[in-house]
Order: C-alpha cells, then structure tokens, then sequence
C-alpha cells in the first residue's frame, strides 16, 4: 500500500460530518494533481442523498438550473457501470450527442475537463460512486492516471464506503467476523502490491486457494473486484493496511 492512500486513511479517521469530508477528499485530489471532485450517494429506495463536490458554486446552480442531470453523459454511465472509467479525453467526447458535449463544454468553462470516475455501489436501487476532475490538457491528465490510478481508485473506495458507513448508515452498526484469517491476510497482501504466487508462498496455501480466499471476500464484502473487497475491508475496520 502507498504512502498516498496510507495518509488518505489517516486524514479520514474519526470524520463523520459532510463538511470536513468534503475537505479531507478535496486535499487529496489536489495532492495528485486534480483540482476538483463529486460525490454522490443516492438511495431511491428512500429518497435519501448526500452530495459532497468542491465544484464552483456558479456551476452547481447552472447545472441543477438546466436539469443536467438528464443528460450528463458521465452521470449517465455511472448509472450503468461497476468499474471506473476515465472521461473527458478526445476519443470520449467524440462519441457524445450535441447536448452533451454542450454540457461538457460548459463545464470545461468552469475548470471541469477531464476526470476518472469510480463507483463503489450500484445496485438495489442505490447508487454511490466519486469523480476527482482537472482542468489540465489530455496528455498531463493521463499522466496522472498512469501514475497515481490504483492510489486514486483505492481512494475513492474508501471514501465512498466511509461515507456510507460512518454517515448514512445507523448507529451502531457492527461487522464481526466476517472474513476469514486467510481471507484477511490476502486482502492485506492485495494492498501491498503482492501477487497469488507470492502470497501462497507466504502463506503456505497453494495458488488456487489464495485465488478462493480472494473470490470469498469479494462475494462477502459484494465487491466489483478484489481492490474494491480490499479498500471495502480497511473502511470496514476489517483489515488493518
């Protein structure tokens, strides 16, 4: 695990209110190079949501006033996706319809360009998912990615999970044993960088057993993938990095 998220984690120990979230999150994205971000958790089952952005204000009020919401292409494929994706680039833009790239021309205006998009729950009718966005040119924004993606989706995770534990969930809520030692122990090698091999070599498991205690979290922990089960479990109290 990178310094990166291991300070992230230590920035967001005991926050439980919007207003200091919204800050912690917002210094980490501009840590790496990305001036702005958007959270959102949106529970249709109860009407319930929570939206956290550094966004300008003038640009929050434009885009409720012109119910952007309907057409924004990046909200509209957080909708349909489990996995993050980047948007902005040129190849993105190119396959959008007039109102959108109206949209994302306007929000260029106001410093929102490009960015990466993560979605830690969409299902059941709920849905929370965050974008960290720049201003900067498509090639310095890949840069970016290149060099700071798993730190920016483990990130994100974490923060959508702690938001909707700490904050939308009740009190009290408790995890308990839900994983395993085994299943623990590979979920910390994830955060490590550690490959199967290595960490059956560590463990004493053969490789398809690290690979079943991997595949247990995630269906445990209703993860995407193993990187989403592992930030999932560090937020959860579960795993300690």
């Amino acid at each position: 695990m990178s310094y990166t998220f291991s300070d992230f984690i230590d920035r967001m120990r005991g926050l439980e209110r919007p207003d200091p979230l919204r800050v912690a999150m917002a210094r980490f994205a501009e840590g790496l190079g990305f001036e702005s971000f958007m959270f959102l958790h949106h529970d249709a089952n109860s009407g319930e949501m929570l939206l956290l952005s550094n966004y300008a204000p003038g640009w929050q009020e434009h885009y409720i006033a012109n119910d952007y919401a309907l057409v924004d292409p990046v909200a509209l494929q957080v909708s349909r996706s489990t996995s993050p994706f980047c948007w902005g680039h040129d190849a993105y833009l190119a396959r959008l319809e007039e109102p959108q790239k109206h949209l994302m021309n306007e929000a260029g205006e106001f410093g929102i360009r490009r960015g990466l998009a993560c979605v830690w729950r969409n299902g059941g009718g709920v849905l929370s998912g965050i974008s960290v966005t720049t201003a900067k040119s498509e090639e310095e924004f890949q840069r970016q990615v290149n060099r700071y993606r798993v730190d920016i989706e483990l990130a994100c995770l974490y923060f959508c999970s702690h938001v909707e534990n700490r904050v939308m969930a009740p009190a009290g809520r408790v995890y308990g044993d839900l994983l395993t030692a085994g299943e623990k122990d590979c979920l910390i090698w994830t955060l490590q960088g550690r490959k199967v091999d290595q960490m059956a070599a560590a463990s004493g498991m053969t490789e398809a057993g690290v690979k079943d205690c991997l595949r247990a979290a995630v269906v445990k922990l209703r993860a995407v993938d193993v990187l989403h089960a592992a930030a999932k479990a560090v937020e959860m109290g579960l795993i300690c990095p």
